[in-house]
């Protein structure tokens, strides 16, 4: 079955990543979206690149129309303005302005402009094309007009305008060369595929009256202009056509041809040699990309990103600095729908997976109502029956209670555990994991304690984390980049351990082949952690108080002081001051040592805890998602006189257990023997979580006991012997019980579950009124009927009520 499924879904995969494929290719819409997109992500992360510095523009703003006379312009200002580019020896000037057919007014001019034109630096005027199109692999056009100018010197050379879809220029149009080419004096190929490598405004410009206000204060930065190339064009949007680059939201015509003659000087235009070559190497890595998201593989998910990121760098070196055009669509968006598709199929897996579970658990609990119905019958049967009767049926009701148990520790064991709405949310502070009251005050005095060099002294049993509390000190210290050094003083010999902390030179002892580092040296500037130090001895404690008190310390076997600045922060499962009154550590040690102390509480004293700490051992683990209920139940109960280093441990072997049995939710099989215990069957917690399901509604306790075939007393009865347990519980906070009972933030259900709760207590109060006694034994007596159907594992806690209502 699943190997067919998977067979499927593998073939699913393929059509969808292949038809994502295909679109790419032939919907220009779609590719030329995705790829101007990569474009831009990729040339934002490129950076700008700055263009040819010996191109600078004059642009004719919308203030200069405005103040010359409105467009067109004058031809006497363009005439002037070669004039004024001629005296300071420019190298070739581009008129990015089309003159057309001229009027009256403009034809006295036309004679002064082309003599300028003539006795100036080369000037390039520009032509228009109509619609272009390829014919004998050459580009033409229907029609190209010329500027009115050339009618009159057909000597004047003229570059035509045209550009197509996505920046290609066609550098020869009916034998009619490019505006760019003929400014940057390229023959080229046949196009060019424009290259905006930056925001146009860092070519250098000056706007036209700004330039003739510099050339009349005679301002000697213009002599920079000598052997530069001049492009003169329009900036203003209403006389230009608008384009867009990455890098600007608005381009003028005459900054997207200042960039192809850039493009064509610097020859770094976009070059489309591999375009096609892209495609079909996208096509072989999505094949191995599929392939490679089947497997099940701890090596997976590093394999897909190693791949994905490998792609990634190629094409953006490729892109950014080679200037290679590439198709990224095919490759990126059939990527993307991968991704995706993986992503939708592990959670149908998982929501399969988990309907399957939920109907095991309705048909265990099916089996449980079963069991539970013989049971009550067995109970009922022996009530009425003889004394010889009850001897018989006993032996029955305890087999069928073990059984009873079995069976719902089997439900809680294949239902997977999730914290309740109303628990506290798992916290993780540099690894110390908790949801407690008592472990968030151990967190916040590790957040005051840590910015300090002052001594800390963690005291704690054995495995609560007092190592984890120690790093913690120093991750969010001022010594956090320097090194942490930790040593378990419990574990070496009195001589080892001074050698290990302090160093030794070479023949200081038996085997000192060479000098040692120290661990105090190694850690200068930084925290040791000296575990267990309750262990030390007298002489070694005499040591570590120079240390404390002037930083100072000698190698075994040397006379030679050294002096070190570190923090330390001591650690120990006993009880130093006991130690100080016995004589067996230092007092003054003990003083120095004990500035800032820290006691951890044992996990037992903290069992809230216990889930946080589950759940982060099981995120480690990759083949797990959780454990079951019962498995969480088990945990919680345990005492753990090993703490957090016990409940890791156990983990652990479960986990062992856990993968040979291919299962991805740890089950109580999975946990050590010592831990698993029988469970008492709590039957008022299956009714009460049937009537949550049927939200107390008024035909929930009848509907209940149809399902599991019993008498509707027993369902009424548990539910109100529940009431009357939680009240007592909630020290008879009226509030509280009903958010326990009803366990849901639902107005209408909480209405519903007061009434009933008001209900009980009102019936018990105005029959205990009614008694006209306040003596407890009296009203008891007389309120019997109270107790008849109710379980009596409930009747003490109806008893506490009595009394709250007669005090």
């Amino acid at each position: 079955m699943f190997t067919a499924k998977w067979n499927k879904q593998f073939v699913i995969k393929i059509l969808i990543v292949l038809a994502v494929f295909i679109l790419t290719i032939f919907f220009t819409g779609l590719s030329d979206s995705s790829n101007s997109i990569c474009k831009n992500i990729f040339k934002n992360i490129r950076g700008e690149v700055l263009p040819d510095t010996n191109i600078v523009l004059i642009t004719i703003s919308g203030n200069d129309i405005a103040q010359l006379g409105g467009w067109p312009l004058k031809r006497s200002y363009y005439a002037l303005l070669i004039n004024e580019l001629n005296k300071y020896g420019v190298k070739k000037i581009g008129i990015e302005v089309f003159f057309s057919g001229s009027n009256s007014i403009q034809t006295m001019y036309d004679h002064l402009l082309i003599s300028q034109i003539n006795a100036a630096a080369p000037v390039i005027l520009s032509s228009v094309p109509g619609n272009m199109f390829i014919k004998n692999n050459f580009y033409a056009s229907d029609v190209i007009e010329f500027p009115s100018l050339k009618e009159r010197d057909s000597s004047l050379v003229t570059g035509h305008l045209g550009f197509l879809e996505k920046g290609i220029i066609p550098l020869r149009v009916n034998g009619e060369r490019s505006f760019s080419a003929q400014v940057a004096g390229s023959e080229g190929v046949n196009e060019l595929k424009v290259n905006i490598t930056s925001s146009w405004k860092s070519f250098h410009q000056y706007e036209l009256l700004e330039f003739f206000s510099l050339v009349k204060e005679s301002s000697p930065g213009l002599q920079q202009l000598h052997g530069k190339i001049i492009l003169i064009g329009v900036s203003d949007e209403k006389y230009t056509k608008k384009l867009s680059s990455s890098f600007d939201a608005s381009l003028p015509g005459i900054a997207f041809h200042a960039f192809a003659v850039s493009n064509l000087l610097q020859r770094n235009g976009h070059d489309e040699s591999l375009f096609s070559f892209s495609i079909l190497f996208h096509l072989l890595l999505l094949v191995f990309l599929l392939f490679l998201f089947e497997k099940r593989t701890l090596l997976r998910t590093y394999l897909i990103t190693a791949v994905f990121t490998f792609v990634l760098s190629i094409e953006f070196i490729f892109f950014g600095f080679l200037n290679y055009e590439l198709h990224f669509a095919s490759f990126f968006l059939p990527f993307l729908s991968l991704f995706i598709l993986d992503i939708f199929f592990s959670v149908l897996e998982r929501n399969l997976l988990f309907e399957t579970t939920i109907s095991e658990a309705e048909a265990l609990k099916h089996l449980l109502a079963k069991k539970e119905h013989e049971f009550v019958e067995l109970i009922k049967k022996s009530d009425s029956s003889s004394l010889k009767e009850k001897e018989n049926l006993k032996e029955k009701i305890e087999l069928l209670q073990k059984e009873i148990a079995r069976q719902e520790k089997q439900e809680q064991n294949e239902l997977p555990y999730s914290p309740k709405a109303d628990e506290k949310v798992n916290e993780n502070f540099c690894g110390i994991l908790y949801r407690s009251k008592v472990m968030r005050e151990v967190v916040s005095f590790i957040i005051k304690a840590a910015p300090t060099n002052e001594t800390v002294l963690i005291l704690g049993e054995s495995g609560t984390g007092k190592e984890l509390v120690a790093k913690a000190l120093h991750q969010n210290s001022k010594r956090k980049d320097a090194p942490f050094i930790a040593v378990n003083c419990g574990a070496l010999s009195e001589t080892l351990l001074e050698s290990e902390l302090f160093g030794h030179v070479k023949g200081a002892f038996t085997g000192a082949a060479a000098d040692k580092m120290g661990r105090f040296e190694a850690a200068d500037k930084g925290t040791i952690f000296l575990d267990e130090i309750g262990e030390t001895s007298e002489n070694f404690q005499v040591k570590l108080l120079r240390i404390l008190q002037i930083g100072e310390f000698e190698k075994v076997g040397s006379a030679k002081t050294f002096r070190v600045d570190v923090r330390i922060i001591a650690a120990t499962n006993k009880k130093l001051d006991q130690l100080v009154k016995e004589k067996k550590f230092r007092e003054d040690l003990f003083y120095r040592l004990n500035v800032f102390p820290i006691q951890l509480p044992p996990l037992r004293e903290r069992k809230e805890d216990i889930p946080a700490i589950v759940e982060g051992i099981i995120s480690q683990n990759s083949l797990l998602t959780g454990l079951s209920k019962a498995a969480m139940e088990i945990l919680l109960q345990h005492n753990w006189r090993g703490n957090v280093r016990e409940l890791e441990s156990a983990l652990k072997r479960a986990f062992v257990f856990a993968n040979a049995e291919q299962r991805t939710v740890l089950q109580l099989a999975d946990l050590p023997e010592e831990l698993i215990k029988e469970k008492r069957l709590h039957y008022e917690e299956l009714v009460l979580d049937a009537l949550r399901q049927k939200q107390f509604s008024h035909s929930a306790f009848s509907e209940i006991a149809a399902e599991l075939e019993v008498n509707r007393t027993l369902i009424s009865e548990n539910f109100r012997g529940c009431c009357f347990k939680l009240l007592v519980k909630n020290n008879f906070d009226l509030e509280e019980t009903i958010n326990e009972i009803a366990a849901t933030d639902d107005g209408k259900v909480l209405e519903k579950v007061r009434a009933k709760l008001e209900t009980l207590l009102s019936n018990i109060r105005e029959d205990a009124v009614k008694t006209n006694s306040n003596d407890f034994k009296t009203v008891k007596q007389k309120l019997q009927s109270k107790y008849k159907n109710l379980p009596k594992k409930f009747h003490p806690y109806l008893d506490e009520v009595i009394k709250h209502y007669l005090t």
